[in-house]
Parts: C-alpha cells; sequence; structure tokens
C-alpha cells in the first residue's frame, strides 16, 4: 500500500488495481483500432454521398460511352485515399 494520500493507479496494488490495467490496456486497444475499423467499413464517406449513391439511377448494362456522352458528369472528383 501506498503512504501517499493522493496516490493513483500507478501506485495502487491488488486484484483491484490489475483488473483496472486490463481494462485501460483493452480500452487503449479498442480506442487504437476502432478509427481503422470504422474506416475499412465504410464510415470514411460522408452519409451525403453514399445517400447520392443509392438515389442515383442504375448504369446501363450495355456501358456505350456513345450513349453516356451527351450526359454532364456531376459526381464530385475525389483523390483516392
Amino acid at each position: 500500500m501506498s503512504d501517499h494520500a493522493s496516490a493513483v493507479l500507478a501506485a495502487a496494488e491488488g486484484i483491484g488495481a490489475e483488473i483496472a490495467w486490463v481494462i485501460i490496456y483493452v480500452l487503449c486497444w479498442i480506442l487504437m483500432i476502432a478509427p481503422f475499423a470504422l474506416w475499412w467499413a465504410g464510415v470514411r464517406t460522408p452519409r451525403s454521398e453514399r445517400r447520392a449513391r443509392r438515389a442515383e439511377p442504375p448504369v446501363a448494362a450495355h456501358g456505350s460511352p456513345v450513349a453516356d456522352a451527351g450526359e454532364p458528369d456531376e459526381a464530385p472528383v475525389r483523390a483516392a485515399g
């Protein structure tokens, strides 16, 4: 036991302190991995862009560039990454 009245977790002893350190360790890993997991899951695109993509009509099966030449491209151009 510490003789300081203001001792924090670093000076704590016992099973309660070990449980607290495990919780802190797990939270650190979660907070470190969560941004990458959200990015991989598709949360990286703004909600407005996801809604716009769902509202777009499906692309024609023939995919002829001549048929689509008259329509302007209104989609914003974004850099990869």
